[in-house]
């Protein structure tokens, strides 16, 4: 039986062009696949589209210039690791493989793959959400996205812009019911032994949340490790490798 994030979001616009894996989860490539190319690179993300991947997750951030980038990290190691808000685009363009968040919704676009894209510390960055917003609706792209973010309120200002967008709420190690977002679809946790609880996701699934299991560390993606998520009911990974690929290895 598949599980219930794959029953109610494939009715979805959003994963209209997904194929789950034969194991009925999802394999959402994390930064395109980061173990095999430079991450979160068109590079990487056309990789990993060319596998497969029932979506591409990335990070965004914001230059100087009000333009939103494609990169996990605050700084930009080939400008003597300068700030990204510092930074204006046409200097991140020129100095690094950082592509603009437009350049990868164009590429995705080409294949209608969804995107699931992470806000980074949008104190750092005035008017982040709004411009994010602003960029899906101009792609029209709204209906092939999920939103996420540890900062729930970063998410519930994407709510209150359009409540039609599926949101996933992310924690670390600190989650429990009482601090569930009720307006969120999704959960994302880490892969660690803490939450490797059937009765954790069962719970998640009786109040309708999908449970999406993100990489924490290459230790976290074995292969028998993945499997034994797989059986206690996930609804997808974020993996750094195609997860067929995590999956046969021990």
């Amino acid at each position: 039986m598949k599980q219930l994030l794959l029953s109610c979001l494939l009715l979805l616009p959003l994963l209209a062009n997904a194929n789950p894996s034969a194991n009925g989860v999802l394999d959402i490539a994390h930064r395109g696949y980061a173990a095999m190319n430079p991450e979160s690179t068109l590079q990487a993300f056309q990789y990993a589209i060319d596998s497969g991947a029932d979506g591409l997750e990335l990070d965004i951030r914001q230059s100087a210039d009000n333009v939103l980038l494609v990169t996990h990290e605050p700084v930009i190691a080939e400008i003597g690791s300068q700030r990204v808000e510092n930074t204006q685009s046409k200097q991140a363009f020129l100095k690094s493989n950082i592509p603009s968040l437009e350049e990868v919704i164009i590429l995705a676009k080409q294949y209608r793959i969804p995107l699931w894209i992470e806000i980074k510390q949008s104190h750092l960055y005035p008017g982040i959400t709004q411009r994010l917003i602003a960029l899906l609706n101009q792609y029209d792209y709204l209906n092939n996205v999920v939103i996420q973010s540890f900062n729930h309120q970063d998410l519930l200002a994407v709510y209150q812009m359009n409540p039609n967008i599926p949101l996933l709420a992310l924690f670390t190690n600190n989650f429990d019911m009482s601090r569930l977002p009720t307006f969120v679809e999704l959960v994302g946790l880490p892969i660690t032994p803490r939450y490797a609880d059937p009765a954790l996701i069962a719970a998640l699934h009786s109040v309708g949340k999908g449970v999406i299991f993100w990489r924490q560390n290459a230790a976290s993606e074995r292969g028998d490790i993945i499997r034994r998520f797989i059986e206690i009911g996930a609804d997808g990974f974020m993996l750094d490798r195609p997860l067929d690929e995590v999956l046969s290895s021990p």
